[in-house]
């Protein structure tokens, strides 16, 4: 079986060749004939040959890595939704472990049955513990006071108020953000009362 022909058409067959020794040259590694090694006119058409096919193999081979680093580049991007993604994410939010100290207002926008339908109040759970006071508007929310009980799972958490107003109320809400977030209330004394709105500290 022959792998070329010389300049005079004569077939070399794969007996005769041997690894060409010059580590060095590009085509290093590549097979020539061991009885062309003599430096004449056919020796320089094969090493010729040999270089350029050598040439050839480097510039597939930087095709190769060039296009194997792209690709890995895209699964990382994709994989990610993007270099910066992760880093523009809002981290998560929680509900507060506890209320006491803190202060909110309290915008009503829908209301039903024993609740206006709408005003704003102000809350403030006190220092000590389980203890709230309310500020009204003073046309749809009365000032009042009354006692709490928290619980708090993820971004939400609920509020037990057993207030001066003579109701008991139980008001879940869901944090947005750090500091606001919607509410819902209904009233133990009916059912089918419902309030609505949001809140901010």
């Amino acid at each position: 079986m022959s792998i070329s022909r010389g300049p005079a058409g004569m077939e070399i067959p794969l007996s005769i060749l041997k690894t060409y020794p010059r580590a060095g040259d590009p085509g290093a590694g590549f097979l020539i004939p061991a009885n062309r090694r003599t430096g004449n006119g056919i020796d320089k058409v094969f090493k010729a040959v040999i270089i350029h096919i050598g040439q050839w193999r480097y510039r597939m081979k930087a095709m190769v890595y060039f296009t194997s680093l792209c690709l890995t580049m895209s699964l990382i991007s994709c994989s990610t939704g993007g270099i910066s993604s992760n880093d523009g994410e809002a981290a998560a939010v929680s509900a507060p472990a506890a209320l006491t100290g803190k202060k909110y207002r309290v915008t009503a926008e829908s209301g039903s049955g024993v609740f206006p339908s709408k005003g704003t109040f102000t809350v403030v759970f006190l220092n000590s513990q389980s203890w709230y006071t309310v500020k009204g508007d003073g046309a749809n929310f009365p000032d009042s006071w009354g006692m709490y009980s928290y619980s708090s799972s993820g971004a939400g958490g609920i509020v037990n108020a057993d207030d001066s107003v003579g109701s008991q109320f139980v008001f879940s809400f869901t944090f947005n953000t750090a500091i606001s977030g919607a509410f819902v209330a209904t009233s133990t004394a009916d059912l089918n009362s419902r309030l609505s709105g949001t809140f901010t500290e």
